[in-house]
């Protein structure tokens, strides 16, 4: 979650750095959009790198069951 947080508040800026040449209103209005797209493409791949076989083996350990009873 915090790899998308990231993203989305560095694409924004980025995305208004790109287009000033265009014109702070182009620039200022494409910003939401750069964001919002940087977001989902760092979410996407967070989510293909998390469905590889490999990330299988990374799981967390199941609770005890002595702990899962103490509650």
């Amino acid at each position: 979650m915090f790899a998308i947080m990231m993203a989305a508040l560095v694409g924004g800026p980025l995305t208004t750095a790109l287009l000033w040449e265009n014109g702070a209103v182009v620039a200022l209005a494409a910003a939401p959009f750069g964001g919002s797209v940087s977001g989902l493409l760092v979410a996407w791949l967070v989510a293909t790198l998390q469905a590889r076989p490999e990330a299988a083996g990374r799981c967390a350990e199941p609770m005890p069951e002595r702990l899962r009873n103490s509650w």
